[in-house]
């Protein structure tokens, strides 16, 4: 039917056709019988073919680098939340999924609080047990090349119990002073010992005048005592 269509060698419409609809080779002919049972992704073509859509794994794999999946592990050892046990707050070894809640726990963690009570710690849901535990597979993989990444790096990963040494904190560092404010602040300090100065003087001053006054009112004071006795 495209062999068919008006708009062939139209140099107007040449540019503008895109190719639609799934690939032939994304899909797999079926018969009758096996179209009937494959339930949905059949479809029948123009010359009458039933094919289904398959994926293609080839290529979704090499897009992703081959299925290698890429950690990166902080340099300060910090554990990303993903990569955490919802429980112990430490990387989610063996990690198993809660029915309940969905929470991605250890399988360490999480065994003996279920075997002693039997109920969720998470969500609070009872009568849960560790049969009903569903391994996460994936985050378990994870988290294994995680730790082997901060192993080959040398990153010591903050653990909880684990004890590290704190790292020395920063030399203190004086802010330094603008030279307008610098200068302002020794010409202050020369005026305020000025200031002082002339104070110690005038009270040095004032000190000696009172000591001469209490010596001329002494002689006043012998002189009057003369008069009354020539009187």
């Amino acid at each position: 039917w495209k062999r068919e269509c008006p708009t062939i060698g139209d140099a107007s419409y040449d540019e503008r056709k895109y190719a639609v609809g799934v690939p032939i080779c994304r899909t797999r002919v079926l018969s009758e019988t096996a179209a009937a049972n494959a339930g949905g992704d059949v479809m029948r073509l123009p010359d009458g073919r039933l094919v289904q859509c398959v994926p293609a794994d080839a290529d979704f794999e090499k897009a992703i680098g081959s299925g290698k999946q890429i950690v990166n592990v902080p340099l300060d050892g910090s554990i990303p939340k993903e990569l955490q046990c919802a429980l112990s707050k430490d990387v989610c070894e063996d990690a198993q999924i809660l029915p309940c809640c969905q929470t991605n726990v250890s399988k360490a963690a999480i065994t003996p609080l279920l075997e002693d009570r039997e109920s969720c710690p998470i969500c609070m849901q009872p009568d849960v047990t560790t049969s009903m535990l569903k391994p996460n597979q994936r985050l378990a993989e994870t988290v294994r090349l995680f730790i082997r990444a901060a192993q080959e790096k040398g990153i010591s990963l903050q653990r909880p119990g684990s004890k590290q040494a704190a790292p020395p904190p920063p030399p203190a560092q004086q802010a330094a002073v603008p030279a307008e404010v610098k200068r302002e602040e020794d010409v202050g300090g020369d005026d305020r010992k000025a200031a002082e100065s002339n104070f110690a003087r005038e009270a040095g001053g004032r000190d000696s005048a009172w000591d001469g006054g209490g010596r001329d009112g002494g002689g006043r004071d012998g002189g009057a005592q003369e008069l009354r006795r020539d009187s």
